[in-house]
């Protein structure tokens, strides 16, 4: 059963602390997630980029956990600059239900945290700040997927494309390219895919969730038979807000990718934007090309859209 509210988890530094808060509880999540920034800091010479607010959700389907929180750049009071994270920790039968719509279910956990994570580094009462995020909790809408059917239902392909300011031949574009990306792991699984895939979302941040949510719906057949590690990472950077997923355990190679980037992607990352290859199999597949012309041609709401993937992906 989901609960209603969850406690915040914290772990950091704040500029009216010489050293790390910390949460009293969850002591050996909190050593992962220290594990997990620290080694990100060390492997670049780049300073943090200071204006990052960092959404991420981890999951373990094995252990039916899942870790959603928010990460944003902090210091201590002698300058020394190290992030400040909180997070809410969940055990669930089900993690992948959840999964399939993790953005929008996180979405109001994500901004309670931030706000929570905001206002606590603005303090200068260090005594109040540890108060006040022991006391801290955050709320999980029961009704998080009502909106996202809501967005999909009302939603169409033309006006999703133009949500992310791109043209609609090129969103068909990158709903068969993640189609095609993802097809091979159905039957042979997720531990072959060690490349982390990045997607451009709108610039209004409701928009770019419902968005996220769209691609974490798109997949979820692919991962329904499999056990795997699944982490999801929303971000704003350069005008846009952007969705990278990765499928191993949280690497901290990753978290450095994103918290000291310049740009708004790595060149190791699998780009669903630059989906021209896709072409080639468009051509050679007859239900590809059933596929693409039939969203070419109408302006289907992006709930249709869903439905025909998951027919000619998942043969749903």
């Amino acid at each position: 059963m989901i609960p209603d509210t969850l406690p915040l988890v914290y772990f950091g530094k704040l500029p009216c602390r010489g050293d790390f808060v910390r949460s009293r509880s969850h002591m050996s999540e909190i050593n992962v997630i220290d594990q997990w920034v620290s080694q990100a800091l060390s492997e670049s010479a780049d300073e943090m980029d200071t204006s990052l607010a960092l959404h991420f959700s981890h999951v373990d389907t094995a252990e039916n956990k899942i870790m959603t929180g928010v990460l944003i750049s902090s210091y201590d009071s002698s300058n020394r600059q190290y992030p400040f994270i909180g997070f809410g920790l969940m055990h669930l039968n089900k993690p992948k239900a959840w999964m399939q719509y993790l953005p929008i279910k996180s979405a109001g956990m994500w901004h309670d945290i931030h706000q929570t994570l905001d206002q606590a580094r603005s303090q200068v009462d260090n005594t109040q700040i540890t108060e006040t995020l022991n006391q801290s909790f955050v709320s999980i809408d029961h009704n998080a997927s009502t909106h996202y059917y809501d967005f999909i239902n009302s939603t169409t392909l033309q006006e999703g494309a133009m949500m992310i300011d791109i043209d609609k031949a090129s969103l068909i574009e990158q709903i068969i390219a993640t189609g095609l990306l993802f097809l091979p792991t159905f039957t042979k699984g997720f531990h072959g895919l060690n490349k982390a895939i990045y997607w451009s979302l709108p610039d209004n941040k409701t928009q770019a969730i419902y968005f996220a949510s769209f691609w974490h719906d798109l997949i979820h057949g692919f991962y329904a038979p499999h056990q795997l590690y699944f982490n999801s990472y929303f971000y704003w950077r350069d005008g846009h807000y952007h969705l990278l997923m990765s499928f191993s355990k949280p690497a901290a190679t990753t978290l450095m990718q994103i918290l000291t980037s310049t740009s708004t992607k790595h060149g190791s990352w699998v780009n669903i934007a630059d989906s021209s290859w896709t072409q080639q199999f468009i051509d050679d597949d007859i239900g590809l090309t059933r596929f693409h012309n039939i969203l070419l041609q109408d302006d289907a709401y992006l709930y249709d859209v869903r439905q025909l993937f998951k027919t000619i992906f998942l043969a749903k």
